[in-house]
């Protein structure tokens, strides 16, 4: 007899044993791969026993049923072992990193599937179950798993898709998939300054405010700068502290003779 599964997925090997004494009848499952492991018994002597493989391949399964045949530990066994194989299937992604802010079809990975008969050919589909909650935001084309939406490091760094996999449009197996959206280095949106006041007459290098920006990126470090442009027209009577990012003074200010001056200040992360 063959079974199939997949990699991750809950395999159950359950049955029952009829026995006049099940106080002295054990049954152990040898899952193939290593696992070797004791059936609890109901009452009426059937027993259910989960098992998950962690790599893809041909697997014998047995099930051996051990009696002692009395009640005293010197007893004779007499054993009974019934096996089946089991073919674990598998689904990777050859790729599984997508940098943050990419348009909407930027390929994550391509499907790479094991276990299956040489020659076949699986499709591929997104499906509900467990380990979907960001299905909506990538999708299938061919063989390749795409975003359907730019991704937000900041917001969400790690992802979970279900997928279904169909061999020569019939047999059908899924499983859970992980992507991660790295990081990517975003500019300052906006500038701050904390004081915008000055007394006239003050010497060079008296405080004015200090420096800050505003940026999506968590502990970013700023440098700022006077540029040119728009509301540059008195970036000469002004200076920033590169280290503190505090700006100053560069002239003695004259009230009467100008009461507002226009800066232009960039920041850098």
């Amino acid at each position: 007899t063959v079974r199939r599964t997949s990699v991750g997925d809950v395999y159950h090997v359950a049955g029952r044993v009829e026995d006049d004494g099940l106080d002295h009848l054990r049954v152990t499952v040898d899952f193939g791969d290593g696992s070797l492991v004791s059936a609890s018994l109901l009452p009426d002597g059937s027993f259910d026993v989960p098992h998950v493989y962690t790599a893809f391949g041909a697997y014998t399964v047995k099930v051996i049923a051990t009696d002692s045949l009395g009640s005293l530990s010197n007893d004779p066994l007499v054993s009974s072992t019934v096996q089946h194989t089991v073919e674990v299937r598998d689904v990777t992604l050859a790729g599984t990193t997508v940098a943050e802010n990419s348009p909407s079809a930027t390929a994550v990975g391509t499907f790479v599937v094991s276990g299956t008969p040489q020659g076949s050919a699986p499709s591929y589909a997104l499906v509900t179950g467990e380990g979907d909650a960001d299905n909506s935001k990538f999708q299938i084309v061919g063989n390749a798993l795409q975003t359907a939406t730019s991704l937000n490091f900041e917001a969400q760094d790690s992802f979970q898709v279900r997928v279904r996999v169909t061999i020569d449009g019939a047999d059908t197996f899924e499983k859970s998939l992980v992507i991660a959206a790295t990081n990517v280095n975003e500019a300052p949106t906006a500038v701050n300054l904390s004081d915008a006041v000055v007394l006239e007459n003050q010497p060079l290098g008296t405080f004015v405010g200090q420096l800050n920006a505003v940026d999506p990126d968590a502990n970013a470090v700023f440098t700022f700068s006077l540029v040119a442009g728009v509301g540059s027209t008195d970036n000469a009577l002004f200076a920033i502290d590169a280290a503190t990012g505090q700006l100053q003074t560069n002239s003695t200010l004259d009230f009467e003779a100008q009461a507002t001056r226009l800066i232009r200040v960039r920041a850098t992360d």
